[in-house]
């Protein structure tokens, strides 16, 4: 047998083994950067995310604290703005009447606590939910020539639907306590004191449907 021809086949072989490990180390230290940048750049995005989210917070609690500082309702066009200091955000306002307790009765100032809700959204949040911020309000000033701040809405009762039905359009605030007035689950006295009606209604019959 010829030595030499056995040491080329070694060296050939020692040759090809070599080029395999290099492959596979290039591979694999490829697939180590990628997952390292992939990491990244999701760390990047969170805590962009988190500080854009900061940045949203941190106007819906101004807002907050402008409206519990001028203690009065604000106007309608005072619901919705771009924020001064921030102007990539926009906030909304959403105020309700909530009631203290169950079982409350019927609605007043004196049983209902006002819900304030801050709504923050920007379009770098694309894809996120918008930062909301809750406060609950013992009272406000009501706006001029109104007797409370922030109204009563009616609940859903199962005679509205009747109603609806007998104007064939949705009925007016006025037009559903009437109702109730008529149905005597409101007095007419109570109606104007809570601020529905501006003065008693006269000729309005009350009693329970039988």
């Amino acid at each position: 047998m010829d030595t030499r021809k056995n040491i080329g086949l070694k060296s050939t072989r020692a040759h090809g083994f070599s080029l395999i490990e290099a492959v596979v180390s290039v591979f694999i230290l490829g697939t180590i950067v990628l997952g390292m940048l992939i990491a990244y750049r999701r760390t990047t995005e969170n805590l962009l995310d988190a500080t854009l989210r900061a940045s949203a917070t941190a106007v819906a609690q101004r807002q907050m604290e402008n409206l519990l500082g001028s203690r009065m309702e604000p106007n309608a066009h005072e619901l919705h703005g771009q924020d001064e200091l921030d102007p990539r955000f926009t906030w909304h306002l959403v105020m309700s009447r909530e009631p203290i307790e169950a079982d409350t009765g019927v609605l007043s100032a004196a049983n209902t606590v006002i819900k304030a809700s801050f709504r923050v959204e920007s379009d770098l949040l694309a894809g996120a939910d918008p930062v909301e911020l809750i406060r609950y309000i013992g009272s406000l000033e009501p706006l001029p020539g109104k007797s409370m701040a922030v109204s009563i809405q009616p609940e859903e009762v199962p005679w509205l639907e009747e109603l609806r039905e007998k104007l064939d359009r949705e009925p007016t605030l006025e037009e559903i306590i009437q109702e109730m007035i008529r149905r005597g689950e409101i007095s007419p006295t109570m109606a104007e004191e809570i601020g529905f009606l501006k003065e008693a209604p006269a000729n309005i019959e009350t009693g329970k449907n039988p």
